[in-house]
C-alpha cells in the first residue's frame, strides 16, 4: 500500500510541475469567434451559434482562483 501511494504522490508532483502530460479529449466546432458570452451545459461551451468545445469537465469550468471563475473569465477577456 505505501507504494501505491508513492507512485500517486509522484504523478500528482508531476502534473502540479507540469512534467507530466494529461491529454485532453476536447472536439472543437471551430468558426469565426464574435463576441459572446460563454455558456456551460453538461461538458458543452457555447461560445455562438458556431464556435462549441466539446469535453470540458464540470470541475474545470467552475475552478475559481480568488473570486474569478478561470475559464469564464479568460474567455470573456479574450473574446474581443
Amino acid at each position: 500500500m505505501f507504494h501505491q501511494y508513492v507512485a500517486a504522490g509522484e504523478r500528482l508532483r508531476k502534473l502540479r510541475l507540469m512534467q507530466e502530460k494529461v491529454p485532453a479529449e476536447l472536439t472543437l466546432t471551430p468558426a469565426t469567434l464574435e463576441k459572446a458570452t460563454p455558456k456551460y451545459k453538461g461538458g458543452i461551451l457555447t461560445l455562438n451559434k458556431s464556435f462549441v468545445i466539446h469535453g470540458i469537465p464540470y470541475d474545470v469550468w467552475v475552478y475559481y482562483i480568488g473570486v474569478y471563475q478561470v475559464m469564464d473569465k479568460w474567455f470573456k477577456s479574450h473574446n474581443r
